[in-house]
């Protein structure tokens, strides 16, 4: 199992392991690491995280394992998709930007979860 966000042709972040599993969300284009938490029982540390995020920050997010309703309500703010995946689902994917407080458009523009594999691909514009 892996995880892996590139940016402009290059890995930005790369992580492998058999038993590899939890959320991974990185900002595209910061100088910040990817940041990881597990499936469950980290929602408030998700929390604290969402708030550090900028309007307009475009994100790549990863899941692996089957994450937890309250989990995935943790990622609202940033206009991520909050809707449980299928229970056979073991990856997830997903690129977008987080909306500013006043927007109401959808600015998650690939989404992809299955029960092995889920790759999403798009071109950002950062800010």
């Amino acid at each position: 199992q892996f995880v892996a966000f590139v940016e402009d042709g290059s890995f930005a972040f790369e992580k492998r392991g058999s038993e590899l599993a939890g959320l991974y969300i990185k900002m595209v284009g910061a100088s910040n690491s990817c940041v990881q938490f597990p499936l469950a029982g980290a929602e408030e540390d998700i929390r604290s995280f969402v708030g550090t995020v900028p309007s307009g920050s475009a994100l790549l997010l990863a899941l692996l394992g089957t994450p937890s309703t309250a989990t995935l309500e943790a990622l609202g703010p940033l206009g991520a998709p909050t809707a449980a995946p299928a229970p056979q689902t073991k990856a997830l994917a997903a690129a977008g930007v987080r909306p500013g407080l006043s927007d109401r458009q959808e600015v998650w523009y690939s989404t992809h979860a299955s029960s092995d594999i889920a790759y999403v691909s798009v071109p950002l514009r950062c800010r």
